[in-house]
């Protein structure tokens, strides 16, 4: 069923929640379940049309439902399973990251499986992700001892999960999620890009928000009463390029958790990513606002003084001007910079995206 909101109905408008909370399927009486223009019988997809909800009317109805009616396969509330997805895991769950002499808190993925499971449900079940082969890409590079890496990043992995509403299972999703692994061996590289991919789509979910707020670390549970900015900045300082190659070095969640303003570059980067690829960068402020927009365009031009490159290399690159390139060519040359100003030769540089883009 097409539906466009405001809802019009017999010369009355309803907002979205009011057709949810005031409509049923016509056909059985079960509540409503709507989605961008659509709507359709939450226990039935199949079922055709619907009525007005009245309490003692002549149509037997199920009363929509509500949020706290929901719950996960294995009977848990879905705010309670949302709140159990930021638990405090035991000790070992948490470990450090060292990263240019920074110590970050990573968390074992092995226990997120292991809570999703038990929230949701068996994996394939409860929950499920989907990605095809298409969706990742691999850059091959040169670390500074001169052994070779692969750079793979998964864009587009999707995570669903599933609840009972009314007593029916209905599939929620697609969470949208991206993803990313350096590592000398490719298997280990795109078995890490998946990892960090899944990672990224349970934090949506609430997965260990204390840990990416910098809450909860792998020494510590909490922050001390005294915390404050001056205490805040006492930590080891990271260099502008540093931040902004770390989406190139290692995982992008894990870098950008526990972060602070240092971290900015890192941030925009993983925040361009998120976005569909395919996505003009001109629109790049409508998508994230005027302010974001204009700290990431920023952050790239200086990225490419210190490339020491023109803005004449989107032609070489994707045979078109910067004011034409997507969102994912964005990243793209975001990446470029980074390895030159790293150390790797610009001629390189493009010679190796050239060839793996089929572009000459």
């Amino acid at each position: 069923m097409e539906i466009n909101f405001p809802f019009v109905f017999e010369g009355k408008k309803y907002s979205n929640d009011e057709f949810l909370n005031l409509f049923a399927c016509a056909e059985c009486g079960a509540a409503l379940v709507t989605m961008d223009t659509g709507a359709w019988c939450s226990r039935d997809e199949n079922h055709t049309g619907f009525k007005l909800f009245k309490e003692g009317g002549d149509m037997v109805a199920t009363k929509p439902f509500e949020i706290k009616e929901v719950t996960t396969l294995t009977g848990i509330p879905i705010m309670e399973a949302l709140a159990r997805m930021n638990a405090q895991l035991e000790s070992g769950a948490y470990r450090a990251l060292k990263v240019s002499g920074i110590v970050l808190t990573d968390i074992n993925p092995g226990y997120l499986v292991e809570e999703m499971n038990n929230i949701f449900g068996p994996h394939g079940w409860g929950w499920r992700c989907e990605f095809t082969k298409d969706d990742f890409t691999i850059e091959t590079g040169q670390f500074k001892s001169g052994a070779g890496f692969f750079n793979v990043s998964l864009v587009g992995l999707k995570m669903y999960y599933t609840v009972l509403v009314n007593g029916v299972e209905q599939e929620k999703g697609p969470i949208f999620s991206t993803g990313g692994a350096t590592n000398s061996k490719i298997e280990f590289a795109l078995k890490g890009a998946v990892t960090n991919a899944v990672g990224g789509a349970a934090h949506r979910l609430g997965w260990q928000v204390d840990v990416y707020k910098g809450i909860r670390t792998h020494d510590k549970s909490t922050v001390p009463e005294s915390y404050d900015e001056d205490s805040a900045s006492s930590g080891p300082a990271i260099s502008f390029i540093d931040a902004a190659s770390m989406h190139y070095k290692l995982d992008t969640e894990k870098l950008v958790a526990a972060s602070g303003a240092d971290y900015a570059p890192a941030i925009q980067y993983n925040l361009v990513r998120s976005l569909d690829e395919n996505t003009p960068a001109s629109k790049l402020a409508d998508m994230i606002g005027e302010e974001a927009a204009k700290a990431t365009k920023h952050t790239i031009a200086e990225l490419m003084g210190l490339a020491k490159c023109e803005w004449t290399i989107t032609t070489e690159l994707f045979d078109k001007p910067a004011k034409d390139i997507t969102l994912g060519e964005f990243c793209s040359l975001w990446t470029v910079f980074v390895r030159i100003v790293n150390g790797e030769k610009k001629e390189t540089v493009v010679k190796q995206y050239q060839d793996m883009t089929g572009k000459k």
